[in-house]
């Protein structure tokens, strides 16, 4: 069999963040599998780049930028760039990618054609991308969506876009072989609008070469650590504060054995919970650090704070990328909120490393757990099931990806 396959992906290293590791992990895992890799990306910003990977790098025209200026003139004129925006830019604002992406990919498989196209989004341009690949050259495709297209939690375009928007997706993903999402959750959310459409659940991952191996000296408090973002929308962040608050309230905790370091953006609402629960001692904000900072951080923590988004239709089934950070840290967990029922307790209860508490009375009890053992022994425990933790890896993540790839040949 041919094992060549197109990975149509805007973001990808040189350019950081959350995006970049999905399609960065599956790249280098199926080359590792036997299977070439080209890299359909936009050209990298950074000159000093060296290229780890078989990229086909093509500009990407300079979309509009949004006004960020306060103040209440810049407010309406943000309302009207959006409106702009939404009405001429389909499906994002990346859309004029389309065009050169496509006269460049197109080139490339008429010299060498894949077995496969894989796009990963966002943006879903490279979906529409994919889509004309699609119709001009009948290759298998994956549609890979790391979150859902019309129906996500974090759609921002105006209301009126919503249902245009799904009617252009079910057109556009019509076309793919197989739709892929990152959890079982996501898998039956996008059913109801794809009725008929092959879809499957690959989850994230973490890279296994870059697992820290060196051990260091943990923490001389019980430190419980949060890093990443807050969506105080959807999450209930206060069931952790009011719970830690309680205990040192009623003596069961002692403040001067704890600590609590959140290394995020500055959050008036959150000092505002930590204030009424009188942890100004205990609890800090760090603002943002360096990669490199943070992962030391976590890893000396006694204990990672990760905040569940609460269950409803349209986050069931949403596996954050920082758990995935979190499970190479090799240190326990305290998954704070959502419901018993939901798919990242499910899966965080499995893989042994977790205390999972989704009320203010679960999360006292799983608090005091924590404090009993660290006065016991000095530190906490990490019970992680290696097995089930290393399922998580990239490396297990390709290995989905290339069974499909076999099943739609």
């Amino acid at each position: 069999m041919n094992k060549h396959v197109l990975l149509i992906s805007y973001y990808f290293p040189p350019t950081q963040g959350i995006g970049t590791v999905r399609p960065e992990g599956t790249a280098k895992y199926l080359e590792k599998l036997g299977y070439k890799v080209t890299v359909l990306t936009i050209t990298a910003e950074n000159s000093a780049y060296i290229e780890k990977y078989n990229t086909l790098r093509v500009p990407c025209p300079q979309f509009l930028r949004a006004t960020k200026q306060k103040g209440f003139i810049n407010k309406i004129k943000r309302f009207f760039e959006r409106q702009f925006k939404d009405i001429l830019f389909f499906p994002d604002d990346r859309c004029k990618w389309i065009e050169p992406a496509v006269k460049a990919a197109s080139e490339l498989i008429e010299k060498e054609r894949p077995c496969a196209i894989i796009s990963s989004s966002s943006p879903y341009t490279v979906h529409v991308i994919a889509h004309k690949l699609k119709e001009k050259f009948n290759i298998p495709w994956i549609a890979d969506l790391r979150d859902p297209w019309s129906q996500t939690i974090y759609y921002d375009h105006s209301f009126w876009r919503r249902p245009i928007d799904a009617l252009y997706e079910l057109k556009i993903l019509g076309t793919a072989d197989v739709l892929t999402v990152i959890s079982d959750g996501q898998k039956d959310f996008l059913q109801k609008l794809h009725k008929t459409k092959n879809i499957k659940a690959v989850t994230n991952g973490f890279d296994p070469e870059k697992v820290p191996t060196v051990s260091v000296e943990l923490d001389k408090k019980l430190s419980i650590l949060f890093a990443g973002t807050f969506y105080l929308k959807y999450q209930k962040p206060e069931l952790f504060f009011e719970a830690l608050g309680e205990l040192i309230a009623e003596g069961l905790i002692d403040d001067n054995k704890i600590e609590v370091n959140i290394y995020t953006g500055y959050y008036e609402e959150i000092q505002k919970l930590i204030n009424n629960a009188k942890l100004e001692k205990v609890a800090k904000q760090f603002g943002r650090v360096d990669h490199e900072t943070i992962l030391q951080k976590q890893r000396s923590a006694q204990v990672l704070w990760l905040c569940n988004l609460e269950l409803n239709k349209d986050n069931f089934g949403c596996l954050p990328g920082k758990m995935y950070e979190y499970l190479t840290m090799k240190r326990p967990i305290l998954l704070v909120g959502g419901d018993k029922n939901d798919e990242l307790s499910r899966r965080l209860k499995e893989t042994g490393v977790s205390y999972v508490a989704h009320t203010k009375n679960e999360v006292k009890s799983s608090l005091l757990d924590m404090y009993k053992e660290f006065e016991e022994n000095g530190f906490i425990k990490y019970k992680g099931i290696p097995d089930i933790v290393n399922s998580y890896s990239h490396e297990k993540m390709a290995e989905k990806f290339a069974s499909i790839i076999e099943e739609i040949q």
